[in-house]
């Protein structure tokens, strides 16, 4: 750096900023590697204990986990979950670990197959406004015949 400027391809801060731990995913990683008691009695990393309850949700519609009481006994509690929040749950695993489902709409006139990008081509396109005028639905005016 001889005239105020830094040679071209080198950084400036070449440690870069230093991190400070405050992001969510930090602050959860170091949440989720502490152990805590189980339903069993055994301690376990909290991404385990996590990983048992989402899983019991899904497939069980209940939830156990260990409560600890003011004189540090422990007992388990099981939690019955409403359907429609179990519904949304299971979708949640699923769609996580699966992917979300795949939807197709079929747009052709006839069930012809699209390209491989899945999408129209110019002269599918074409045919299809033309079909769809055809039969009268292709008022691009948006407004009927007024009769």
């Amino acid at each position: 750096m001889n005239d105020g400027r830094f040679k071209k391809g080198q950084s400036g801060n070449p440690a870069g900023r230093p991190r400070k731990g405050y992001a969510l995913t930090d602050l959860l990683e170091s949440q989720l590697n502490k152990t805590a008691l189980d339903i069993d009695g055994r301690r376990r990393q909290n991404r385990r204990i996590l990983a048992r309850v989402a899983v019991e949700a899904a497939t069980t519609g209940c939830i156990t986990f260990v409560k600890v009481g003011p004189k540090g006994e422990a007992h388990n509690v099981t939690q019955k979950i409403d359907p429609r929040d179990w519904m949304t749950w299971a979708k949640y695993l699923i769609d996580r670990v699966d992917g979300p489902a795949g939807q197709r709409l079929d747009v052709t006139t006839k069930g012809e197959s699209l390209n491989d990008t899945g999408l129209l081509t110019d002269d599918q396109r074409i045919a299809l406004l033309t079909a769809l005028i055809e039969r009268g639905e292709g008022d691009t005016a948006g407004q009927g015949s007024g009769e």
